[in-house]
């Protein structure tokens, strides 16, 4: 006969997923011994610390999707990779610890929300619609920040409105954008490091002549110079990068792009735009800050002379015009 800790450990507690598609969590921490969700606070109704072992319910499941996850990283021989599961697509990350591999996932959603409900003030969600939009916009802040969503938001809102054709490259894609949306139509292409990456992708991109450019990542020098070459080439390029700030941004996009010489003037032409994004508070709240250079001449005369600091007057003055509707 079972114990009363036996029989609630073989069923599953009242609340619990019955799959992973239906649990509340951010990412899965998928060990060989116990697997952990992280986000999941009212996990079979209770108020939990985080992270937190996967309910029993899941176990079985888990299994089968870390056997999956071993298949696919043999197959591509890659620590980076995206597996489907039961309908959903996940982003997987290989990490080796002391007692063995863990597979770190993180879900990707089903569609890609709409900009003006992402949090962003109207004034900003304006300026990133703007008609004729060309040159090199990032997306910056830290990871976990929501900048791949704002980015693909970006993307899908302007071929709706404006039509046209986006191509990406991404490591690996993350949000479906593949297909028509309403006037215009994206193609999403995975970045193969075999291949010469981001860099050598974007080549190829530019050689099909889009009207938009997405570059899941500004990683390296490479990367930088053939996004700010395709931004003032005519194209509207948008990408992300790691950084603190819209300053700092732009100071990390002028040391990567030095291969290209002057990189400072070429980035003073070819920058469109930067905005720094952080997630803050429970619930979370999207907090920015910008830069943006049409019609700001005089911030793109002090990109050009690489005196960046300078530049928080001019975001300073432009947060209060845009959030005031000047």
């Amino acid at each position: 006969m079972q114990t009363g800790a036996e029989r609630a450990k073989a069923s599953p507690a009242a609340g619990s997923p019955s799959s992973v598609k239906d649990a509340v969590f951010t990412d899965i921490f998928l060990g060989e011994q116990e697997s952990y969700l992280s986000g999941a606070s009212s996990l079979e109704g209770r108020d939990l610390a985080d992270p937190v072992v996967a309910p029993a319910s899941l176990r079985d499941e888990l299994v089968r999707l870390r056997e999956v996850c071993f298949a696919t990283e043999s197959k591509m021989h890659r620590k980076d990779f995206a597996v489907k599961h039961d309908g959903v697509t996940y982003r997987v990350s290989k990490m080796e610890s002391t007692r063995g591999v863990v597979f770190v996932l993180r879900r990707f959603p089903n569609e890609v929300p709409e900009l003006a409900r992402l949090g962003l003030h109207l004034g900003i969600v304006r300026r990133l619609m703007a008609p004729g939009a060309k040159g090199l916009l990032v997306i910056s802040g830290a990871i976990g920040s929501g900048k791949t969503t704002t980015a693909s938001a970006i993307v899908v809102s302007r071929l709706r409105e404006y039509g046209g054709v986006a191509i990406t490259a991404e490591d690996p894609p993350e949000m479906p954008l593949e297909g028509k949306h309403e006037n215009g139509l994206c193609y999403q292409t995975e970045v193969s490091r075999d291949t010469g990456g981001f860099a050598e992708a974007s080549r190829y991109i530019v050689r099909w002549n889009p009207d938009m450019i997405y570059l899941g990542e500004i990683r390296d020098a490479d990367v930088a110079c053939e996004a700010l070459r395709a931004s003032i080439n005519g194209h509207l390029v948008i990408s992300t990068a790691h950084a603190e700030s819209v300053i700092k941004t732009i100071a990390r996009l002028n040391t990567l792009a030095e291969g290209l010489g002057q990189s400072s003037a070429l980035l003073g032409d070819g920058l469109f735009g930067v905005v720094h994004q952080k997630l803050e508070g429970k619930p979370a709240k999207l907090r920015t800050e910008f830069l943006f250079l049409d019609g700001a001449a005089g911030a793109r005369s002090i990109i050009r002379s690489g005196k960046f600091e300078m530049l928080s007057t001019e975001i300073n003055s432009q947060a209060t015009r845009i959030i005031l509707g000047g």
